[in-house]
């Protein structure tokens, strides 16, 4: 999944004069920046500018005054009005310089306006600096941490800002998923040993595999109340799910926020009872029609759960998704190509994709309605996830056309109404042109063609996985690119941002070939737990000794419990 960072962060951007006014500087973007921030990055992200200063005015060109009132890609119309900032030069006459290195862990977005980059950057947590060149379309380079130095060492600087004394709350921006995994803590149940690690670290946002038929399989160890002995018969709703002792005490847990992998059991409504692969499949809809008796149940199950946890629950929220979309529309095709990017989807199952999440949108919808909303109540939301996004964003991004590519981002979430979309975010955050505004492209594609409820929420996009393969990756590479997507998933207003993930669940070739195994599932139990490193992928904040040794795990730490001064 990881790719080497191999691009060269040096750009070759048009210079242009920058005059400092006489006597004092002014910009009217001053209460309309602050109001961008509140509607375009998570609540906790509005990074209010205690001194926003823009310390020059720019010579007006005729071809940038256009340019000055356009929106970031994906939004149209004027984002700004009037209002005024106090100020602070940090220089004379000088040119904005070309990009230069990104020793900060800096983003640059292509396309943007010189009052949008300033926005950008103040809804970025921790984000200090930014800079405009007048490029094709205009560029625009955010740092953060050191300022100080950054400004006395960099001629260019069009911008400073500084952080509100009340910094951003990141428990309500940042989460971290836990399905299976190599090894635990505790001798707790699986589910809650990994849990608990997902709190010590300081999230209140945790995803995990709600999944009605193979519970001892993503959470197989010291968990002897998973029905194991029965597991072909025992197939009980997502409600009945919910009940069970280990799912209550887990949303009985400290967490504000739960995203549950969930699916319905309809498929045991088969005519072929006795086929327990297609009954226990949560995909029957891929490989045959649903019928209306299945999509009647989907609705009613998710109709169920979802009453349930409105009522069992206060101050809580859940989100319904599935898993990984674009794999999915492509599970009938031969094994070879179940992951292969370029596969053809066909419109068949793009419409039973379709039919299958209004089903179960519908499901959501209806018990809302019939327990209504009451103050301080539990929300429950419905989304699908993505994850073949880039190669559709950058077509658009260039083209201004949404193409013919068959995936999911173009041909189901157009024609479906859904709460959320959650973005397994991948293709977009290991690539070398991630920190040069590919990851920006892809949300901003999906936000564009989702089609919300009425009852989504403000911000509903989020990123459902995100990580680095810690293994095979340096750590300055591994650092830039969750820095990077830290930064463009606040500044693109995600609703969340969920790093995979707390334990790791994956062998690499060698871990395969001595135990036989590619993933940590029930069968990883009669084996024993995997603590020798040499053998794990690579995705994980929670080290196989069991301590925070890794730099992603200090960095997320650091930030949940918001200490921004010593993060570098």
């Amino acid at each position: 999944m990881h790719r080497p960072l191999d691009v060269d962060m040096r750009s070759t951007h048009q210079h242009r004069q920058l005059e400092r006014a006489a006597g004092s500087s002014q910009v009217s973007t001053g209460g309309a920046l602050l109001a961008f921030a509140y509607r375009h990055a998570s609540k906790g992200f509005a990074v209010l500018a205690v001194g926003l200063v823009i310390a020059t005015v720019v010579s007006r060109h005729p071809s940038e005054s256009a340019s000055d009132n356009g929106g970031i890609a994906g939004l149209s119309g004027p984002l700004f009005g009037g209002g005024s900032s106090s100020t602070t030069n940090v220089g004379g006459t000088y040119e904005c310089i070309p990009n230069v290195d990104y020793q900060d862990f800096g983003s640059s977005f292509k396309g943007v306006s010189r009052r949008d980059c300033a926005s950008l950057c103040n809804a970025m947590p921790n984000c200090r600096v930014w800079q405009h060149s007048t490029n094709a379309g205009g560029s625009c380079t955010t740092r953060y941490n050191n300022y100080t130095s950054f400004v006395s060492a960099h001629e260019g600087v069009e911008s400073c800002l500084q952080m509100s004394h009340n910094p951003p709350d990141m428990t309500a921006f940042l989460g971290v998923a836990h399905w299976q995994g190599c090894y635990y803590k505790t001798a707790k149940p699986f589910l809650l040993d990994g849990a608990d690690e997902v709190r010590r670290l300081g999230a209140k946002i945790i995803k995990v595999a709600f999944n009605f038929h193979e519970p001892w399989n993503d959470y197989p160890w010291h968990s002897p109340e998973w029905p194991t002995d029965t597991w072909r018969t025992w197939t009980p709703t997502p409600v009945d799910v919910a009940r069970h002792p280990y799912w209550k005490s887990l949303f009985e847990m400290d967490f504000d926020t739960y995203i549950l992998i969930a699916y319905s059991n309809v498929a045991r409504s088969s005519p072929d009872p006795e086929d327990w692969k297609a009954w226990l499949d949560p995909w029957y809809w891929v490989f045959e029609d649903p019928t209306s008796q299945q999509l009647r149940d989907e609705t009613a199950q998710f109709y169920e759960l979802t009453e349930h946890l409105l009522t069992a629950y206060v101050h809580k929220t859940f989100v319904l998704q599935m898993w990984e979309g674009d794999w999915t529309l492509r599970q009938d095709l031969p094994v070879d190509q179940r992951y292969n990017t370029t596969a053809s989807v066909s419109r068949i199952k793009a419409d039973r994709m379709v039919k299958w999440l209004e089903a179960r949108q519908a499901g959501v919808t209806k018990a809302r309605k019939a327990v209504g909303h009451k103050a301080g109540a539990t929300k429950v939301y419905h989304a699908t996830e993505v994850n073949l996004v880039r190669e559709s964003a950058k077509e658009y991004a260039q083209s201004g056309r949404v193409t013919h590519r068959q995936d999911m981002v173009t041909t189901v979430l157009p024609r479906v109404a859904l709460d959320m979309v959650s973005y397994s975010a991948y293709d977009s955050t290991l690539i070398p042109e991630a920190s040069t505004g590919a990851f920006f492209e892809a949300l901003r594609f999906i936000q564009r063609m989702h089609r919300r409820t009425p009852e989504s929420p403000e911000k509903a996009v989020y990123v459902g996985e995100f990580g680095v393969n810690t293994m095979s990756t340096d750590w300055d590479d591994s650092m830039e690119k969750i820095k990077n997507a830290v930064n463009v998933g606040a500044a693109a207003g995600l609703a969340y941002l969920i790093y995979w993930q707390m334990y790791d669940n994956a062998l690499n070739p060698k871990g395969k070939e001595h135990y036989g195994l590619d993933l940590c599932d029930f069968r990883m139990v009669a084996k024993g737990p995997v603590y020798d490193q040499q053998y794990l992928e690579g995705f994980f904040l929670q080290h196989p000794d069991m301590e925070y040794l890794r730099p992603p795990a200090s960095y997320l730490k650091k930030i949940l419990h918001g200490k921004f001064d010593e993060v570098r």
